[in-house]
């Protein structure tokens, strides 16, 4: 009889510890599903609806001034820049008005909003590149400055991403800007511009897929400049 209560008691034990053992390898489950949907991958945000095109695949020897159309633009132009569009105003035509000077940011676009309102009307388009000095500041203020700009103007208005840089010869010169800060820069304004209504002109990727050369790691060489120039008015060619 005793050894009869010592089977049922040792049964009991084995029953009771995989009943436990059962319940800690299913909360092990869920702890692990929770935490590996918590660190999944997100998806990639599609950002060609916001981003210009050309009207066809082109790379950096084909001839991007647009002159090969049958309509020619009748749009006024309006630049926006720092020291990159001081050098980019000698490409300029007649019809365009530069906004620009060295080593400015987003402070230099809130002091111009109104005179760079006032020259716009209705057949204006407003190109915006600056950034470049502000990689490391964040981009609130830029998507503020520009939806305000977009609101209260009767002009199209475009935002360049930044351009890159050559890491290397920044590094030997002093810059204090790379292309991955660059990258971070402009993946966050694409982020605070989607569903802004301001369109994006992605010569970043352009300049990186075809290759460009800088003065100084910073500043581009004339043939580069020109480049941008006619990428730009190529992208707004059909808008």
């Amino acid at each position: 009889m005793k050894s009869d209560n010592i089977i049922w008691i040792f049964l009991l034990i084995v029953f009771l510890l995989l009943g436990t053992t059962e319940v800690l390898l299913y909360k092990r489950y869920e702890d692990n599903r929770k935490t590996a949907e918590n660190t999944a991958t997100p998806t990639e945000t599609d950002y060609s609806d916001l981003i210009l095109s050309t009207d066809a695949d082109f790379n950096i020897s084909d001839d991007l001034s647009g002159e090969d159309t049958e309509m020619p633009d009748t749009h006024t132009y309006i630049f926006v820049g720092d020291s990159r569009y001081v050098s980019m105003s000698e490409c300029g035509s007649s019809s365009d008005t530069f906004f620009c000077e060295n080593g400015v940011g987003l402070y230099y676009l809130n002091s111009h909003m109104n005179d760079i309102i006032a020259k716009a009307d209705s057949n204006t388009r407003i190109v915006v590149g600056l950034g470049v000095n502000d990689v490391g500041a964040g981009n609130d203020g830029y998507v503020k400055a520009l939806t305000q700009l977009n609101t209260d103007s009767d002009a199209e208005v475009y935002y360049m991403l930044v351009n890159p840089v050559d890491d290397a010869k920044c590094a030997r010169i002093g810059y204090p800007v790379t292309n991955a800060a660059i990258e971070s820069f402009n993946t966050k304004m694409l982020e605070g511009l989607n569903g802004s209504g301001i369109k994006i002109i992605d010569t970043y990727t352009f300049l990186t897929t075809n290759g460009y050369t800088t003065n100084d790691g910073l500043h581009y060489d004339e043939k580069t400049t020109q480049t941008i120039y006619d990428f730009i008015k190529r992208c707004l060619r059909n808008q």
